[in-house]
């Protein structure tokens, strides 16, 4: 993974977002865009109030504070090295959509969501995902004659579930397909509740999906778990659903309820119980991505 930067100087609104371009890149250019990035935010307050005049003395007393060859950071800002560079990076940063800093996108598409690193790490993991995604849903790779199980490896257990090929063939291809791609290797129950128990996202978050989309079989006379809202976990169209969803027949929810109460035994924590991980090591983040000089802005 790669973090990068890209200026988005308003200049319209904020008379020295220029000159702060031109300094983190004049500063880039000894190798050091990070440091007089991260001292510019840290000092905002102490110089955004000032004249722009004032604020070129500024910059060239952080790049002296930073180490740096201040003649030549000072010849890059008198001689508009990079003047040009604030029109042309006002001009991308507009093409993209934005209006407004800042703003942060994963692969080209802008997110809006929370800032929080367990949002974060979300994200990253769905968008590093896409690396597996299909071109299409599956072919045929069931026998529509035969009856299907299929048996949920746990560190407390199996669960061995029917699937219902008549009722739902689609949903019981995709499901057969993507274990035997090996897509529910690993994965843990993300989301345990009273009511349900959700895996089968390898982001184990709920937001990884394998590329395509399948037709809806929900209209089938399966009973879920419970009726009404929350029966099915709030269900999502088929075609959006990456986790299998399980129905069963009348008088099977109370002995499945039963198990999954006796293999999740324990104190719920943030919605998930204790010991609710399927056969995998623990994930832990990984250490910080290096920041990488910005790249070329054309």
């Amino acid at each position: 993974m790669r973090i990068v930067w890209r200026h988005f100087p308003q200049t319209d609104i904020h008379d020295k977002a220029g000159l702060a371009l031109q300094a983190s890149e004049a500063a880039a250019a000894q190798g050091a865009f990070w440091p007089m990035h991260d001292l510019l935010l840290a000092r905002q307050a102490a110089w955004a109030g000032q004249t722009p005049d004032a604020f070129r003395e500024t910059v060239r007393g952080y790049a002296d504070e930073l180490g740096l060859d201040v003649a030549t950071f000072t010849a890059a800002l008198d001689g508009g090295t990079y003047a040009d560079l604030v029109e042309r990076a006002r001009a991308q940063a507009m093409g993209f959509g934005l209006d407004e800093t800042p703003a942060l996108a994963f692969n080209g598409q802008r997110y809006a969501g929370g800032l929080q690193p367990w949002a974060l790490d979300a994200m990253a993991r769905a968008t590093l995902l896409q690396q597996r995604w299909y071109e299409d849903s599956p072919d045929l790779v069931i026998d529509l004659e035969r009856a299907y199980r299929a048996t949920i490896a746990t560190e407390k257990g199996d669960i061995t579930v029917a699937l219902f090929v008549e009722q739902a063939p689609v949903a019981v291809n995709n499901f057969v397909f993507l274990a035997r791609e090996g897509w529910y290797d690993g994965n843990t129950f993300f989301n345990v509740t009273d009511m349900m128990a959700v895996s089968g996202d390898p982001t184990d978050t709920g937001l990884g999906a394998p590329g395509y989309r399948i037709v809806d079989e929900t209209d089938n006379g399966l009973r879920v778990l419970r009726a009404g809202p929350g029966g099915d976990a709030a269900p999502r169209p088929a075609q959006q659903r990456r986790e299998p969803v399980l129905h069963h027949q009348r008088g099977a929810p109370a002995g499945l309820r039963r198990a999954l109460h006796r293999l999740w035994a324990g104190r719920y924590r943030h919605g998930r119980r204790a010991g609710a991980r399927a056969a995998r090591p623990v994930h832990r983040p990984a250490a910080p991505a290096r920041r990488p000089h910005p790249v070329d802005h054309d």
